[in-house]
This record gives structure tokens, sequence and C-alpha cells, in this order.
């Protein structure tokens, strides 16, 4: 059991969102668990990644820097709307220019080309809404969510995740705690 101080930590390597985001970090799913009788606070400086010889930080998410190509929402399912002006053949419709500015530049973008990426900075709202908060967890409390770690090398085989338990007084620690991960090949 990963517990030191009554705080447990749990870990799930998987991530599941936009596989473009692995390209530029190393997300980790925790879960923290408090069966201590003090409360712990959870910084993201409390936690890094050691590999061969090299660590990695875990990255709060407003430092997060880069981008990443995202399909649009159901680029992969076939278009159900579509603007054919041959359907509209009624007064205003009949001049093959007749545009209304207002309508088409609100409504153009629906109407563009679906499943082309988009560029999208970094931290996606996917990721901000999946990130471990930092704060306090109470005893008897739980919190779960991704940190960010900085990209890990391809050539690493396996990383520890390090937790150190930060303990309420000053500058002391509980003890820390070494989870070991795998390191899987995937995109990035």
């Amino acid at each position: 059991m990963n517990t030191v101080g009554g705080v447990e930590l749990t870990t799930d390597p998987t991530w599941r969102g936009n596989p473009e985001v692995l390209a530029s970090v190393t997300p980790v799913r925790v879960t923290i668990r408090n069966n201590g009788g003090t409360p712990v606070t959870v910084r993201y400086s409390d936690f890094q990644l050691n590999g061969q010889g090299r660590r990695y930080a875990a990255v709060p998410p407003a430092d997060i820097q880069g981008a990443i190509a995202e399909r649009p929402r159901g680029a992969d399912e076939p278009e159900r709307f579509y603007y054919d002006p041959e359907r509209f053949l009624g007064t205003q419709w009949s001049d093959p220019y007749y545009e209304d500015r207002f309508y088409q530049g609100k409504y153009f973008g629906q109407w563009q080309e679906t499943g082309h990426p988009r560029e999208v900075r970094l931290p996606t709202p996917e990721m901000l809404q999946a990130v471990l908060p930092e704060g306090v967890v109470e005893s008897g409390d739980a919190v779960s969510g991704f940190l960010y770690f900085q990209k890990v090398d391809p050539q690493e085989k396996r990383v520890d995740l390090s937790y150190r338990v930060p303990n309420p007084g000053p500058g002391a620690a509980f003890g820390t705690i070494n989870v070991p991960l795998v390191v899987q090949r995937g995109r990035g």
C-alpha cells in the first residue's frame, strides 16, 4: 500500500483525453485519501517523476505551454447540416450574389468544413477540468485529478511517482510515497 502518515496515494496513468496532449506533457491521474488525523496540503511542487537520472516536475496548469491540433466534436460523423444555395430559389435567393452579412458572419463557422483540425492552446479546457486541484485535504476526505508532468523522455522504461507528503508543521514532511509506473509508448 502507498501510505505515509495515514495519507494514501493511488494512481492511474491512463489518459483518456485528446491523445495530442501526450506530445507536450505526461498526465497521471492521482487520488489522495487523507486517513490521518491532520489536514494535508496538496501542492504541485510536492510531486515529481523520477527516471533514469532525470527528474520530471509536475507543471501547474497555468505554466503549460504549447498547442495541439484538435478535431471538432463530431468530426468523424457525417455532416448533418449543410448550406445548399440551390434549395433556396425564393425572392432574395434568386440573386446568386445575395448575402446577409449579419447572418452569414454569425453562422458561417458552423457551415465550414468539419473534420479539419484547429489549433488549441494548452492547457485545453479538458485538461483544466480534469486537473488535481491544489489545496487542503481534510482528515477523512479525498481528492482526485490529473497531474501534468514535464514530457517524459521516450527512452525511459520506468519512472517513480514521488509525493512528498507535507506535515502541517513548518518545513517538515510525514514522509515520501513512491509509486513505480511503467512508461507506455503512445503518441508524442
